[in-house]
């Protein structure tokens, strides 16, 4: 049976189970500027010239495209004021080059944005908190429903570790271009899910 393209919530929660493999699943992520942030309004102009809308809700999964337009965020997010007074006054040409996977002109930037975004996904998997695999003893006390949750659970924090892994990957390739496109290894910023 073809139930479409749904993510794992969806089918747990419309059809009551989470498959044990979904080539459509993905954790949705928020990043927002703070209104506390003395850069906001820069960094928001910024993202409004290179395409981006904020908040920026991302669909993450377990390809290393689907964190283009979050590291082009990050890129932005983690830019000092001269970098950022910079860019505003350059012309579309340079812009362009943030939402791009190809090296950016400052290497610090990108290894800057990369830590940032290692470390929301690092947060973010700490707030799942511990989860109960089929291998755990207690697994066997939980109801069907709660194993399908745990299972949910299981995999989002998978796709949270394999974005960890792509980004590492971007930042020690010496030719990132090809690999935020290429096949995958199956603050003041807020992230929410």
């Amino acid at each position: 049976m073809d139930y479409g393209a749904r993510t794992s919530a969806e089918f747990l929660l419309f059809s009551g189970f989470v498959p044990a493999r979904n080539p459509y699943n993905h954790v949705r992520a928020t990043f927002g500027i703070s209104t506390a942030d003395p850069l906001g309004s820069k960094r928001r102009r910024m993202l409004q010239l290179i395409g981006l809308e904020i908040p920026l809700v991302c669909h993450i999964t377990d390809k290393a495209s689907s964190l283009a337009d979050v590291l082009a965020f990050a890129r932005v997010f983690t830019m000092n004021e001269e970098e950022l007074d910079s860019l505003l006054s350059s012309n579309q040409h340079v812009h362009d080059g943030l939402r791009s996977s190809a090296p950016s002109s400052a290497r610090a930037v990108d290894h800057k944005a990369i830590d940032f975004l290692v470390k929301r996904f690092q947060l973010l998997i700490m707030a799942y908190g511990s989860v109960i695999t089929v291998t755990d003893p207690e697994h066997a006390n939980l109801t069907p429903i709660q194993q399908h949750c745990e299972l949910l659970r299981t995999q989002e924090i998978e796709l949270l570790r394999s974005s960890i892994v792509h980004l590492e990957t971007i930042r020690s390739s010496p030719d990132r271009s090809e690999t935020l496109f290429t096949s995958d290894l199956s603050g003041m910023a807020s992230v929410h899910l």
